[in-house]
C-alpha cells in the first residue's frame, strides 16, 4: 500500500499520509468495513479519497472500521471516540490527523502557480509583505495550507482567512515550524503548526 508517511507528532498526536494508486475495489478490499451510501454515491476521485480517509484513520486508531462522521458545521468526527481528527485530501493525496483530546487541523495542497491569483483573497497586507520572492508560490502555498489547518482546528466556519486568521513570519524551507493566530471579536488562540514538502504538495497540520 503507498503509505508515505504514518508517525507521531507529539505524546496526543499523530498523523498519516497516502498516496492513491488503487482502484476503487483494492481500496474496498484493503478497508474490508461497511461503506455507508455517502461514499457510494460521489464521484470516482472522491470516492477514493474518502475511502483512504477510513484506513487511515484505521491504521491511526490501531482499530478496525471506524466510522467516520460530520457535524453540523461538516467537521469530522469518529463515532464512539473522544479523539479529535482532521482530514484533508487532494488530487491523489489524502491526510489525517488524529490528536487524544484537543481539536486538530491538518491540510494537503499541490504547489501550482495558480495560487499567485488568489494571495490577496486570503493573505493581509503583513503577510504579503513577508513574502520570499525566491520561494514565493511555496510560501504562498504554506500560507494557505496553515490557515486552512487553523481554519479546521476552529471547525465552526464564521472565519474569513484574510480577517481572522494570521500566520508569523517564517523562512520557506522543505520543513518547519510556523505559529499561528485565529483571531474575533470573542475569541484569540494562538496555535504551533509544523509544514513539510513531500514532493509536489505542501503539508501543514496543527502540532499543539
Amino acid at each position: 500500500m503507498p503509505l508515505l508517511l504514518n508517525k507521531p507528532i507529539n505524546p496526543n498526536s499523530k498523523l498519516a499520509l497516502w498516496h492513491i494508486t488503487e482502484s476503487i475495489d483494492e481500496l474496498l478490499l484493503q478497508l474490508n468495513c461497511r461503506v455507508d451510501p455517502l461514499v457510494l454515491g460521489v464521484n470516482e476521485q472522491l470516492k477514493k479519497q474518502r475511502l483512504c480517509a477510513r484506513i487511515l484513520v484505521n491504521l491511526l486508531f490501531a482499530e478496525p472500521c471506524q466510522e467516520i462522521k460530520y457535524d453540523f458545521y461538516n467537521k469530522p468526527f469518529v463515532v464512539n471516540s473522544t479523539a479529535k481528527i482532521s482530514i484533508s485530501h487532494a488530487h491523489d493525496r489524502v491526510a489525517v490527523i488524529i490528536n487524544k483530546y484537543n481539536e486538530t487541523g491538518i491540510d494537503i495542497e499541490l504547489i501550482k502557480s495558480k495560487i499567485e491569483r488568489i494571495a490577496e483573497r486570503f493573505m493581509s497586507k503583513d503577510e504579503l509583505s513577508y513574502l520570499d520572492n525566491n520561494r514565493r508560490i511555496e510560501q504562498l502555498t504554506t500560507f494557505w495550507c496553515a490557515k486552512e489547518a487553523l481554519y479546521k482546528y476552529y471547525g465552526k466556519k464564521e472565519l474569513l482567512f484574510r480577517e481572522n486568521i494570521f500566520v508569523e513570519p517564517f523562512s520557506q524551507n522543505a520543513s518547519g515550524k510556523l505559529v499561528g493566530h485565529i483571531k474575533t471579536s470573542h475569541i484569540n488562540i494562538d496555535l504551533s503548526l509544523c509544514y513539510e514538502k513531500t514532493g509536489d504538495y505542501m503539508l501543514v497540520y496543527v502540532n499543539d
